[in-house]
């Protein structure tokens, strides 16, 4: 048997109406003493308003690309000695990058 659905859609709002009068005659019909008032009741609190920086911290998965890449390529071949900056860090044209190991050079050349 098939139901349409102009006759479903009125059976469920019969049913929802029924509902909420039940709920609405059983708040109304209750009378509620002082002392369940009392029981009930939020306390409030009182603060001084201060103004203070909010730290915004979202935890989510993710991936993060930079805008712009760059390999760096030696003109001599060594080992590194020292880094001078981190991952992420912005540097400018001219600045140290690396510290190769000079001795090998150093060898060669006397």
């Amino acid at each position: 048997m098939r139901v349409r659905p102009r006759w479903a859609l009125a059976i469920v709002a019969v049913a929802l109406a029924s509902v909420a009068a039940f709920v609405e005659t059983r708040h109304t019909n209750r009378s509620v003493t002082p002392a369940e008032r009392a029981e009930t009741a939020v306390p409030v609190t009182a603060a001084v308003v201060t103004e203070k920086d909010v730290p915004i911290v979202i935890h989510a998965l993710g991936t993060v690309q930079s805008i712009e890449t760059v390999n760096v390529q030696s003109r001599v071949n060594g080992q590194i000695m020292q880094a001078f900056f981190t991952q992420g860090q912005k540097v400018k044209k001219g600045d140290p990058l690396f510290l190769v190991d000079t001795r090998p050079y150093q060898a060669a050349l006397d």
